[in-house]
């Protein structure tokens, strides 16, 4: 197994730690314009707005509480998954090693203007904008949607 962390750079496994498993669901809304609802990530990378899923969650309830966490926006998230995604990755601000199952799904915001008031903690020191994937280089997006990206 290989272990990533959000720069893409391996991470091996000490033998004294454990994997977790981990679903995460994420969210793509696209505006009027063609643009799609980015954040960065903590490595500077561009990513989907989304996150981990609580286990006492329903998974779209879970992405609209990761992107009203992340970006301060209420939305919508379709039932119907959009793209699949599977890494071995890990966390540095958890200090964890996660199996991880990424879901993606549409969405569509329920409210023209963010509530920022939601965004908080380390979310806070992270960027969200409109931005059309396509036109960012491959080295701009988190690995995890540079695949996703290309089809959009």
């Amino acid at each position: 197994m290989k272990f990533t962390d959000s720069s893409g750079k391996t991470i091996a496994l000490p033998a004294d730690k454990d994997i977790a498993w981990r679903i995460s669901g994420y969210a793509v809304v696209k505006n009027n314009l063609g643009q799609f609802l980015m954040v960065q990530s903590g490595s500077g990378l561009w990513h989907f707005p989304g996150g981990g899923i609580e286990v006492q969650e329903e998974i779209s309830q879970g992405v609209a509480r990761e992107c009203l966490e992340e970006t301060g926006y209420k939305m919508a998230v379709s039932p119907q998954v959009l793209h699949t995604n599977e890494q071995y990755f890990y966390h540095s601000r958890e200090q964890e090693f996660y199996h991880s199952i990424q879901l993606f799904f549409e969405a569509h915001l329920l409210d023209d203007e963010p509530d920022t008031s939601f965004v908080t903690g380390h979310d806070a020191e992270r960027q969200s904008k409109w931005l059309n994937p396509s036109t960012l280089k491959p080295a701009e997006l988190h690995p995890t949607v540079r695949e996703l990206a290309k089809k959009l």
